[in-house]
């Protein structure tokens, strides 16, 4: 069983086991809208090798939150469109397909005295494209994926209300058939809350 696979399982578990921690004042914004509202809005530029990708779509905040040391662990559902466009199988054709996918992360602002603090994210999670990824230099071998990603951002305003990170995001099915290349994304995000 591959890794990916077993984050997909126990991520969103390891939510559950964690003591909440006092709410904070950029979430408490989101605990009274509806269940259901998306908090969030991005949009998001990533490029791997010869392929450029751009994603958008809604995050949903978490309404729990956890003391780490001195800061506190938060997170969202991100939920994505993206179209990733590269060179065919041919070598002259540009090839294009289309992504959906789900995903976990969790939030660790990092302690500083600024009103725009930076942070760090980490999450795993599933992806289902149109057609099989076939580069002039590689293929998959399934259109469904895991994505797993690790960010380093900054709060733009004070509560958070817009952020920008840079990504860097690895996609591929885990092992369960071959071949499986993988691809690696790096990716340059805005985000602005609702």
């Amino acid at each position: 069983m591959s890794i990916a696979v077993v984050l997909v399982a126990v991520l969103p578990l390891g939510a559950l086991a964690v003591e909440p921690a006092p709410s904070t004042s950029f979430s408490n914004a989101s605990k009274l809208a509806h269940p259901l509202a998306p908090s969030a809005s991005f949009a998001q530029f990533g490029s791997a090798s010869d392929t450029q990708a751009l994603s958008a779509w809604l995050t949903w905040d978490w309404r729990g939150e956890w003391a780490l040391g001195p800061r506190r662990v938060t997170g969202y559902w991100e939920l994505a469109l993206s179209r990733w466009s590269y060179n065919g199988p041919n070598g002259r054709t540009r090839a294009w397909l289309g992504q959906l996918s789900v995903k976990p992360v969790f939030r660790y602002t990092l302690p500083t005295r600024s009103n725009a603090p930076w942070f760090i994210e980490v999450g795993v999670g599933a992806s289902l494209t149109t057609v099989l990824y076939q580069t002039d230099t590689k293929r998959f071998s399934t259109r469904f994926n895991f994505g797993d990603q690790i960010a380093f951002g900054r709060c733009l305003m004070a509560g958070c209300a817009s952020k920008l990170s840079l990504r860097i995001e690895h996609f591929s099915n885990g092992g369960i058939r071959q071949p499986n290349p993988g691809e690696n994304f790096v990716q340059l995000r805005y985000l602005q809350r609702f």
